[in-house]
Formats: structure tokens, C-alpha cells, sequence
């Protein structure tokens, strides 16, 4: 799969940077879906674990937990903010102010 995926973007991902769900993503995450409805926790997390094993068996990469982020519910979505490619990290500006403090522990990782 690795190269097949190198062939279509020209470059390879070696290693993907991820963050645990945290408590506090069940009331307060952003979102599209209706906020009426609550979100299962744990079908969340079992989701979660199928997306970093995926990242390891499917795609054969390294995958680095960073460290949560509690008071960023939605911190779990790494790439939200930063990019990294090589030894270039492109850090972004999320357009949700609540979500402007997971850029800083981004950077410093």
C-alpha cells in the first residue's frame, strides 16, 4: 500500500503523530453532526484504535502518541493542526478560536 500512496502524492510518510481521545471530547468537541446527539465514547475510542492500527498495519507506519490535550476536546484530530513533511512542519490557525492552544504543544513536539 505504502507504495502505491508514494506514487500517487511523490513522497512517503514515514511516521504519523496522533493524540488519545480525552474525556472531555464527548461534550464539548466541535462538529458537524447534530450536538443533540450524544456522542458514544466508547464506539469512539474502539474507532480510534481501528485508525492507529491502521496507520501501522495498513500504511507501515511509525506511529508517536503525543500526550493529551484535556482542555482541547478536539486535539485528537492532529492534523488539524500541523502538517509535517520531512523536516518541515507547517503549524496552522485553526479557525475555531477554542481550538488555537492545540497549536503551541504541536509546535513544541
Amino acid at each position: 500500500m505504502r507504495g502505491s500512496i508514494e506514487k500517487t502524492i511523490g513522497f512517503a510518510f514515514r511516521t504519523a503523530l496522533v493524540r488519545p481521545l480525552t474525556p472531555s471530547f464527548a461534550a464539548a468537541s466541535l462538529r458537524s453532526t447534530d450536538p443533540e446527539i450524544p456522542i458514544d465514547m466508547a464506539l469512539a475510542h474502539r474507532q480510534h484504535e481501528k485508525y492507529i492500527s491502521a496507520l501501522r498495519s495498513v500504511l507501515d507506519l511509525s506511529v508517536v502518541t503525543l500526550p493529551a490535550l484535556p482542555d482541547y476536546p478536539d486535539s485528537v484530530f492532529v492534523e488539524d493542526s500541523a502538517v509535517v513533511l520531512g523536516t518541515n512542519c507547517l503549524l496552522a490557525r485553526p479557525g475555531a478560536a477554542s481550538r488555537r492552544g492545540e497549536v503551541p504543544p504541536m509546535a513544541a513536539a
